[in-house]
Order: C-alpha cells, then sequence, then structure tokens
C-alpha cells in the first residue's frame, strides 16, 4: 500500500494519460489514423534560448514559446465527415515536433448554437474545452490554453441543423519550447526555475493562503507570459480586475489575447514542479496603465469560476513604508512561489536610477527570489496588504540582489485620467478610503490539516524520551483547522510495523476554529512488543473524520537512538583546493579504535567563493567511497554563495544540493549528503579515512580548512527493554 501511495503522489498533478471522449469516440467517428496531419514548420529551439539569453529581462515578459504563421481553415485542411446521427465533424491533426506545449490563434471564429470545437493531444487525452457559442466575442478571435505536447487534434462538431455555417481560421500555432506546464512533469524539481524558491503549498505560505489565491500566470498572444492577482475594491463587488506589470505589454488591441492560469502549484512542498494548467480563463479588457509605476490593470472577461476559490487581494494606497514583505509570483512561469523580504522598504526609482519615489525597492530576499515570469506579481505587506508590482531587478537564486516594485500608492492617483490611475476603478465612488483588506467571494469550505507528533514513552512510570521494546507509549497528533470552525473531530491508528498492539487506538480533538491547532483530548496508546528490535523504524497510518471531511496521514518512529558518540576526529588540513582541477586535493584523518560503525556525522569547514564549483567525498580505510556533495544547483545555475560550514547527517532536512539561500557562509548547520553515510554502517573505524574535495569549474579557489568524524557504535546505543513487561513475556 505503501508503494501505490507514492506512486499517486509522484503523478499527482499531471494529465491524465487516457483516451479523450470527444464527439469522434462517443458519436461514431471514423479512427484517428484517418484524420489528415499537418506538420508544422520546425522550430530552432536552441536559437530561441540564445535569444532569450540576450534578451532585457526587465524590459520584456518572459517567452515560453514561439509563434508559427498558419492559414488553416475546414475549407482548407482537414477532413469532413457525416457521422451516424446527422451531425457533421471535421478534424485536423497537427504535429510540431519537440513541442512541450501548442496553444492556438484563431482570427476568426464563429460558431453556431450547440456547436462544438474540442482541442486535445490524441497520444496522451490531454484536452482543453470544449468551446461553442457562448465564446464568440464581437472582435471574433479565440486564443485557446495549451495542450500538452507536440502535437494537437483539432476536432469541430456541427449540429445537422445548424442555424449557419461555423467560421475558423488558425492563423498561428505557438510552439512551446519552454517549461510551462510540460507533458513529462519530473518528479525533482523544475528544469527552469530556481531551486531557492519556495512552493507556495509548503508551510511558509500557511499565513498567506487568502493572498496566495488572488494570484495567477497568464500568457499574452501565446507566447509571452507573466504574473499578475486579482484586486478588491472599496465597495467589494468583485468585478474581476486583474493587476499586472504595463512592461508585460498587454495593450488595448491584444488584451483579448489574455489566457489566465489559476491556483497553477506545485502539489508537493519542494518539488517545484507537477502543477496542472486546467483551470483557466480566457480574454480581458484595458483598463488603465501607467509606465511611470509600471502598472497596468485589466477587466477580465468574465469572473473565475467559483470552484477555482479566486480570492481578491486587499492592498494599501498610502505610501505608507511596510518594514517587510511577502511576494507571491511564478519564477520562470513555473509554479506558483513565496519568496520573504524581512527588511524594511526603500522608496526608489526603478533600477535606482534617480530618486522619484515611483518603486519600492527591496535589498534582496532573505528566503526566495524572483525571476522572468514574475514581472507584475504583487508584494504584501506584514498587514497583508498588497503596496506594488514587480516590474524588474537582478534577483534570483545565484543573485542575492535587489528588485524594484512599482508603488502602488503612485499607481493609485497620480495619472491624468482613469485610463492611467487605479483609483477610479477600485473606488469609482471616490469614498477616499486607502487602505481594503483580501475577500473571498466564495471562501473555502473549512478544512483539517495535519501539523506534526509527539510519541511519549512509559515504561514503570519514568521516561527517558527514547522509544524501547516493552514499552507503553503515547502518540499525540496535532491538527490545525483552515477557512473555518472543524467541529467532531474523531481519528484511529493502525500501525503498519509488526510487534505493535493498539492499547486504545481511538482519539479524540476539541473543535477548533479557524487558525488554531490542537493535539488529542484523549490520545492513542501503543504497546511495543519485547521482541521488536532496536533500529526499527515504526509506520503508522491515521485516518481523522470530522463534521464535514476526512483526512489522512502518516506517522513515524524510530525505535532506540544513538547515544553518545564513541569517538570524535578532527583535522585541521589549511589545504589549498586547485582551481578547476578534477583530481582535486586529499585530506587524511588517522582514526584508532575498535568499534563497529553504526552511524556517523562528517563536519567540513571550507573557505571558498563559489561553492557550485565543488564536490566533496569521503572514503573509508576500506575503500567505500560516499559523495558528500555534488556542486548544489549544478547543473542549471549553480550557486555562486561563499564558504560552508556543515555537518552532513542523513538525519538532516535540509537537501544541499538544491540549496542556495544567498547567506554566507553559504551553509552553517546539519545538512544532507548527496549519498548516505549509511554506506558506512558496519565497517571497522579504524585506519586511515580520507576527504577529497574537488574544483570543478575555473575562475575562484578555496580551502579546505579542517574537517573531522564523529562516530557511533552499537555499543553506545540507548535501547534498553523494558523490564516489567518483558518479564511477563507480553
Amino acid at each position: 500500500m505503501k508503494c501505490a501511495l507514492a506512486l499517486i503522489s509522484l503523478f499527482a498533478g499531471s494529465p491524465a494519460l487516457a483516451a479523450y471522449a470527444s464527439p469522434s469516440h462517443t458519436l461514431g467517428g471514423s479512427p484517428t489514423y484517418r484524420v489528415p496531419e499537418l506538420l508544422l514548420p520546425a522550430v530552432d529551439t536552441q536559437a530561441l534560448l540564445d535569444q532569450d539569453e540576450i534578451l532585457d529581462p526587465q524590459a520584456l515578459p518572459a517567452r515560453f514559446a514561439a509563434p508559427i504563421p498558419t492559414d488553416i481553415s475546414p475549407d482548407t485542411h482537414g477532413r469532413w465527415e457525416t457521422l451516424p446521427n446527422g451531425d457533421r465533424l471535421w478534424r485536423l491533426h497537427l504535429v510540431s515536433p519537440d513541442a512541450l506545449s501548442l496553444n492556438l490563434f484563431f482570427r476568426h471564429y464563429e460558431l453556431p448554437d450547440g456547436a462544438e470545437l474540442h482541442l486535445y493531444n490524441p497520444e496522451t487525452g490531454f484536452a482543453q474545452g470544449p468551446y461553442g457559442a457562448a465564446d464568440n466575442n464581437s472582435h471574433g478571435e479565440l486564443w485557446t490554453p495549451v495542450v500538452l505536447g507536440d502535437r494537437l487534434m483539432v476536432e469541430l462538431l456541427v449540429p445537422a441543423k445548424a442555424a449557419f455555417e461555423p467560421e475558423l481560421l488558425i492563423a498561428r500555432a505557438h510552439h512551446g519550447y519552454r517549461y510551462f506546464g510540460t507533458l513529462e512533469t519530473p518528479a525533482g524539481p523544475s528544469p527552469d526555475q530556481g531551486s531557492c524558491n519556495i512552493d507556495v503549498i509548503c508551510p511558509e505560505g500557511d499565513d498567506w493562503r487568502t493572498e496566495i489565491r488572488s494570484e495567477a500566470v497568464y500568457q499574452l498572444s501565446g507566447y509571452w507570459t507573466c504574473s499578475g492577482q486579482m484586486l478588491n475594491m472599496v465597495s467589494r463587488e468583485f468585478k474581476p480586475y486583474f493587476l499586472t506589470a504595463n512592461h508585460c505589454g498587454i495593450s488595448s488591441g491584444n488584451a483579448q489575447s489574455l489566457v489566465v492560469y489559476w491556483n497553477y502549484e506545485s502539489p508537493s512542498c519542494g518539488r517545484l514542479s507537477g502543477g496542472s494548467l486546467n483551470q483557466n480563463q480566457r480574454g480581458a479588457s484595458l483598463r488603465a496603465s501607467r509606465s511611470f509605476s509600471d502598472f497596468c490593470l485589466v477587466e477580465l472577461d468574465e469572473t473565475p469560476d467559483a470552484e477555482w476559490n479566486v480570492s481578491y487581494s486587499g492592498w494599501d494606497a498610502s505610501d505608507a513604508v511596510a518594514q517587510s514583505c511577502v511576494a507571491i509570483h511564478h519564477p520562470g512561469t513555473d509554479e506558483k512561489a513565496i519568496s520573504f523580504n524581512t527588511d524594511r522598504l526603500i522608496s526608489d526609482a526603478y533600477l535606482g536610477n534617480g530618486n522619484d519615489g515611483s518603486h519600492w525597492q527591496v535589498n534582496n530576499w532573505e528566503r526566495g527570489t524572483t525571476e522572468p515570469g514574475s514581472s507584475g506579481s504583487g508584494i504584501w505587506s506584514p498587514d497583508h496588504h498588497l503596496v506594488g508590482q514587480l516590474h524588474g531587478g537582478y534577483a534570483s537564486c545565484s543573485s542575492i540582489t535587489a528588485d524594484w516594485y512599482g508603488k502602488f500608492s503612485e499607481s493609485w492617483d497620480r495619472g491624468t485620467s482613469a485610463s492611467s490611475r487605479l483609483k477610479d476603478w477600485l473606488d469609482p465612488d471616490d469614498t477616499g478610503i486607502e487602505v481594503v483588506d483580501t475577500s473571498d467571494p466564495t471562501p473555502p469550505a473549512p478544512i483539517l490539516r495535519f501539523a506534526n507528533s509527539e510519541f511519549v514513552d512509559d515504561c514503570d512510570g519514568t521516561s527517558n524520551g527514547v522509544l524501547e521494546p516493552g514499552e507503553t507509549v503515547t502518540v499525540d497528533a496535532e491538527f490545525e483547522a483552515f477557512y473555518g470552525t472543524i467541529e467532531g473531530i474523531q481519528g484511529r491508528l493502525r500501525s503498519l510495523t509488526p510487534g505493535v498492539s493498539m492499547v486504545d487506538s481511538i482519539a479524540t480533538w476539541p473543535d477548533l476554529a479557524a487558525g488554531e491547532r490542537s493535539g488529542p483530548d484523549s490520545p492513542f496508546v501503543i504497546r511495543l512488543s519485547s521482541s521488536v528490535k532496536c533500529g526499527t523504524d515504526l509506520e503508522f497510518a491515521v485516518h481523522v473524520q470530522y463534521d464535514g471531511g476526512t483526512v489522512s496521514t502518516s506517522l513515524d518512529a524510530p525505535v532506540g537512538a544513538l547515544g553518545a558518540p564513541s569517538g570524535t576526529f578532527v583535522k585541521r588540513a589549511n589545504i589549498r583546493i586547485p582551481d578547476n582541477n578534477s583530481a582535486g586535493v586529499g585530506s587524511v584523518l588517522k582514526v584508532t579504535g575498535q568499534a563497529s560503525l553504526l552511524s556517523l556525522l562528517v563536519g567540513v569547514d571550507i573557505s571558498h567563493t563559489y561553492v557550485g564549483d565543488l564536490a566533496v567525498s569521503l572514503t573509508s580505510p576500506a575503500g567505500k567511497t560516499v559523495q558528500l556533495l555534488d556542486r548544489p544547483g549544478h547543473p542549471g545555475d549553480s550557486c555562486n554563495n561563499n564558504d560552508m560550514l556543515v555537518a552532513f547527517d542523513d538525519e538532516a532536512t535540509t537537501d544541499l544540493e538544491n540549496h542556495c539561500a544567498g547567506s554566507n557562509p553559504w551553509f552553517r548547520g546539519f545538512g544532507l549528503p548527496a549519498q548516505s553515510l549509511a554506506e558506512f554502517r558496519g565497517a571497522p573505524i579504524n585506519g586511515d579515512w580520507t576527504l577529497t574535495v574537488q574544483d570543478r569549474a575555473s575562475q575562484d579557489s578555496g580551502t579546505l580548512n579542517r574537517w573531522g568524524i564523529r562516530f557511533f557504535d552499537s555499543d553506545s546505543a540507548i535501547c534498553d527493554p523494558c523490564e516489567s513487561l518483558a518479564q511477563t513475556g507480553r
């Protein structure tokens, strides 16, 4: 069962690989292989990527696709057929080799009542639409969201008694060449966005859930992308006003091409990928814009679907200086992220060119960053009010530098007319109110979420904080309420580990108001058999019911603990690390002792001007080698931070291979090794242990200052059976 759950988690948010129920499948159309296939002109992906490298990210929005001019209609391409029920069906199979996605621009689009336009990948079933007469517009255009993959079936169903002949003309296809919800969703971090980004689903986003739901990513003209967010009105009318950046290029001539994607987020913390683009809407009208503070306000053609739980962000037009801020955005147009700045905002000109007070400068991000594609996204004050939208800057995971946001207060009423200021649209009654809170037109249903757990051991009325064979253990599971009050909370605990019996498998929790968290009024109680082996990882499943829903989670705890170390050995090396040298430098630590190794920690102190160049490994006296570090951030944007003071530990929670937070030193504390130190388990500790440090790129240098090993053996482990239970034989 555990393996099945892991597979479900791995592919959560990925498109379903199943046949799409289009009219050709459900109404008896001819086989797909009979549909004419049109091969679109080749796209030079590398040339596009090279162009992107020299484009100014402050002057242009991010580009994810290349436009391919076409002139396609049912009169010139594809195949018509009459279905058994008398309806007519037109199909054309578009193929663009190596495309990650495809989307279309219909210069002419008008369908009669009852007609349906379907767009889908015939190999995977990934689909958008259907579109019908309700999508007819006065401008006569249709801009579609992306269909993932390199092929697209265009399928038009026309009723037998249609009022008029449909009008379709595909004037352009857009070949996706960058990651934007790609079909082959990676199990690890996205290949585009930097590894220091923080998924909004992570605990760091808990205080910002409502604002997170106001933010979205959008495409413009089929191939540009930026971020933006819904704005509340003083009157709380919930008109679909959407704020973004002026430099993203929205105009009265292309606003109809806007496609907004809601809730494009990673399904799990730290994955930085795996989001869905299925919640989308099309079309907008330009309401106001101004280059001075780089703002653009559009009104979406439709209110977002209530099922998408989109919120309308609050704002502050008073020009008060926020002492810190939070950014919510789509870095590199990838899954939604949250970033944190703990410093006071600075009133400034864009990029520091003067001091006209048009922008807020974020001097640097303490956690997270922004990237191209984040343009237009907001920053919020500690009071949860939006105070600006991103114009540009130099920040990235490898560049801990400044960003500039156009001031909301400057955009509010400094323009000369309604078309160049926000006030006329967000406060049309001219109330003078300058601060508005975030609102929810359709508040989400209350939900319960697991927070943490604690295992409290008891042997003859005493506890040493370590679970051991024969003990009775209290299991406290803490839950938190989100969005509303949770009542009637009761759960059941089930052991997945042999040798564990249930003394009390039922627990109850008090009613929780929104935002409250609590452990159970009556916790679970378990008993460990005296036969449970030290070192066993206990695994449990928890299923909790409450008025309005259910939640399930898993808990785990080890039997026994390492105890005191059996030996600590340190060497002051002071060895220069040769630049761009694959052989690197080795330092030998002579260890004495006869213990059989159970576990170890490895401490490393290195001064170096670019840690992304470094690889560090440890070799035992028996010749076994384990990689501790392997060029953090590489491949991609290697981490350019300086220095490290790391204790490599298999129990650490920080993944150093994907860490680049901009601190100095690069990292100080306990971090995960690239390979498990458990590879050394059972080996004798006596002999020469060798630490090897390699610099695998040019231009930077450093020194291995010192390093050391702390050993734990089986004799030092804490795991004494509880005698009272062992004697009874239970």
